[in-house]
């Protein structure tokens, strides 16, 4: 009777075992899909902000266009131009940079989703080892001999 209560210490803290690591693992890919969607956030707000003042460039880039050329508004507009090249490859950067935290969300999103079905197999294999053990001890679980 000491070697089956022993078996099943050993199987119950096993298993807790293995909840403990699942459990520390689920808390790690919601953590990291907490950090990648504010990372998110924060590329589309960048990304915002470069296009606003990309707009902003070529509006003002637009009023000198209808001031008249001149020697001074030439340099000033060719060094808009290049703020202009500049913006709009920092907006190029950001949407990529957006795309890759994205493909990152969506992968931590599946993964999240397959520990969650893995702890939903092995939750109802519990379940049904359980049964079997109620079932193979006949009745007797409850009692107990000291």
């Amino acid at each position: 009777m000491h070697l089956f209560r022993a078996q099943r210490n050993l199987y119950m803290s096993g298993f807790a075992l293995f909840l403990v690591i699942v459990l520390r693992r689920l808390v790690t890919v919601i953590s990291n899909t907490a950090t990648l969607e504010a990372k998110s956030e924060a590329f589309e707000k960048q990304a915002k902000s470069a296009t606003d003042a990309a707009q902003k460039l070529l509006e003002e880039n637009e009023k000198l266009k209808k001031e008249g050329p001149g020697a001074e508004n030439e340099a000033e507009l060719e060094k808009l131009r290049d703020k202009i090249v500049d913006k709009n490859k920092e907006l190029e950067d950001a949407k990529d940079k957006l795309h890759h935290v994205e493909a990152d969300l969506q992968a931590v999103k599946k993964q999240a989703q397959g520990v969650n079905t893995e702890y939903d197999r092995l939750l109802k294999e519990h379940s049904k080892l359980q049964a079997e053990l109620e079932a193979a001890k006949g009745g007797d679980g409850d009692k107990k001999d000291d």
